[in-house]
């Protein structure tokens, strides 16, 4: 839940926007809160499902990617993952030591893993059946039937006895 003093600094003039973040929740503390020279950051690559940056924070602060915060991004900081946080409501956000460091946001979608899964489940389901019918013969079809005129019936083939 946010206080009115992050409402006011999220609802306030553009100018401070661009100053300041509003997070969800306490940042870890790996950098420093005082003024000092301003931190960089470049967009290398964006697609659908990978944001690469090169960021450089002198003095460490919070990385703010302005896309929509989904929970199954995940964000890795020179390899390894970090948590990902919610900034300005909407937006991903990453806290930064001081340096320059390589981020990539990377949507990994579990939905798409449980299809997969179901998916194998499924296909290993219709081949254990085809085997143990090829071995047991449950689904036998070449069994004999008697038609009500005395003729005998084989594999769909009219035999007389």
């Amino acid at each position: 839940m946010l206080t009115l003093s992050q409402l006011y600094d999220l609802f306030s003039p553009r100018s401070r926007v661009g100053e300041r973040v509003v997070l969800e929740e306490e940042p870890p503390h790996v950098f420093s809160r005082n003024d000092g020279e301003p931190g960089e950051a470049a967009i290398i690559y964006s697609g659908n499902h990978r944001v690469v940056i090169e960021a450089y924070a002198p003095q460490g602060g919070i990385l703010v990617l302005s896309d929509t915060y989904f929970p199954e991004w995940h964000v890795y900081v020179d390899g390894e993952e970090r948590k990902m946080m919610r900034a300005n409501i909407a937006y991903r956000a990453v806290a930064l030591e001081p340096g320059r460091h390589h981020v990539e946001f990377v949507f990994k979608p579990s939905s798409t893993y449980y299809g997969l899964a179901l998916c194998a489940a499924g296909i290993s389901l219709v081949f254990l059946i085809l085997f143990a019918h090829k071995r047991k013969r449950w689904l036998d079809i070449d069994t004999e039937i008697t038609m009500s005129n005395g003729s005998h019936e084989e594999c769909g083939r009219e035999t007389d006895v």
